[in-house]
């Protein structure tokens, strides 16, 4: 059996632009699996995320904002 790859989608997803605020200009995204074909995912690039997430400048001050209440 033949399936459409255009059409085995979530078709409320197509919609989802529509709700995003007016002047949005980022809009963070993910896939998941949920069995069938492929029953895991892999996720790469985490370690890569983290590190630029902690090494913004509003985290080190925030964690040693933490740091100096404990």
């Amino acid at each position: 059996m033949y399936t459409n790859p255009i059409l085995n989608v979530d078709s409320y997803k197509t919609s989802h632009f529509l709700q995003y605020p007016p002047g949005a200009e980022i809009v963070s995204s993910y896939i998941e699996s949920r069995g069938g074909r492929y029953a895991d995912s892999v996720f790469f690039g985490l370690p890569k995320t983290l590190h630029s997430v902690w090494e913004a400048s509003c985290f080190k001050t925030l964690t040693a904002t933490l740091c100096s209440l404990l």
